[in-house]
């Protein structure tokens, strides 16, 4: 929930803007989480800031977007971003090994790889600029990762739109829930309590 409190002053005052540059930077490598930046969305619609039908068409665009700038980042500076990712991938919990293995996946099974790739967030930050750096087919790439974004992008607003719809149910259901843990916990601590007591009164 930082996250999201961090996140939701910017779409709330600037909207579809805000939806679309965070899902843009997000896809090409920037430290942007992507899930919270829809669930926001999800969540800023059911508040009526926005109209879901169009945040979802403009979180498309925005992650199509950013993809298309990591694809050619990864295209223009091809050894260079190996060469990085193997001396400072350490830093982003990336071993040489799990560079390697990467791109291994992506020369042997680059279709599946970048699909795949949409619905985990650390390899989906990384997927765009290393499709583009391991050769792989533009059409190929935004083909399948798009379909990836077409199932990942309404699935997660739905979630916000539907958790901000119930917003006060779920909040009831914490709070009694809270309230029943509390006589469980206070009907077995102060029995407890008193059969110590007592016990410690026999051994004296």
């Amino acid at each position: 929930m930082v996250i999201i409190d961090a996140l939701l002053p910017y779409t709330e005052h600037f909207g579809y803007i805000a939806i679309f540059g965070l899902l843009t930077g997000s896809s090409f490598g920037l430290p942007i989480p992507e899930d919270a930046t829809l669930l926001v969305a999800g969540w800023l619609a059911s508040q009526h800031y926005v109209q879901l039908p169009f945040a979802i068409l403009v979180g498309l665009l925005g992650i199509f977007v950013g993809d298309n700038v990591g694809f050619r980042l990864g295209q223009t500076f091809k050894g260079d971003i190996r060469k990085f990712l193997l001396k400072f991938g350490h830093r982003f919990f990336l071993s040489k090994d799990k560079v390697n293995n990467i791109y291994q996946m992506f020369r042997t099974h680059p279709e599946r790889t970048v699909f795949l790739a949409r619905f985990f967030v650390g390899l989906r930050l990384i997927a765009p600029i290393i499709a583009g750096s391991s050769g792989m087919k533009w059409r190929k790439f935004i083909g399948y990762n798009f379909a990836g974004a077409l199932i990942l992008v309404p699935t997660v607003m739905l979630i916000g739109f539907k958790f901000g719809e119930n917003l006060d149910l779920i909040y009831k259901i914490v709070r009694d829930f809270g309230i029943v843990i509390t006589i469980i916990a206070l009907a077995i601590i102060i029995p407890a309590i008193f059969f110590y007591r007592k016990r410690k009164s026999r051994h004296r």
